[in-house]
């Protein structure tokens, strides 16, 4: 387990594990405890990620957040945008972009964050104006 620092005093947890995550995820951020498969412990971007939804957990405060999270599909697409914002522009800062990542963000999204019911295409266009932030 490691510990970082959001916002220069807040903690958030690391753990790296392949316990308690969806196949389909390479990590997963509860509140302030961020978990990252094994295989994925050096992926900074994740790790990015992660930290961007601590972060958005620490804003809004714990219980909001979470009760926000739970019941509102437009504040999770909000959120997952800004978290994947925020890996792109990793990428892109690093050097290691490729033109696919847009698209596997998307579709990520699209599948698994969608409770709006947005088109690949709107989400494009909403991901595109977050890199902009």
């Amino acid at each position: 387990m490691r510990i970082k620092f959001v916002y220069g005093i807040l903690p958030a947890f690391i753990i790296y594990t392949d316990k308690f995550l969806k196949p389909q995820n390479g990590g997963e951020t509860r509140l302030m405890f961020i978990m990252i498969r094994s295989r994925f412990k050096d992926s900074e971007a994740l790790l990015i990620h992660g930290l961007t939804h601590v972060k958005q957990c620490y804003r809004l405060l714990i219980i909001p957040h979470g009760l926000l999270l739970r019941f509102s599909g437009r504040y999770e697409q909000k959120i997952e945008l800004e978290a994947y914002a925020n890996q792109l522009k990793y990428h892109i800062d690093t050097n290691t972009f490729t033109d696919d990542k847009i698209d596997i963000f998307v579709n990520r999204i699209y599948k698994y964050h969608n409770k709006m019911g947005y088109s690949k295409e709107r989400i494009r266009k909403l991901l595109l104006d977050k890199l902009k932030d």
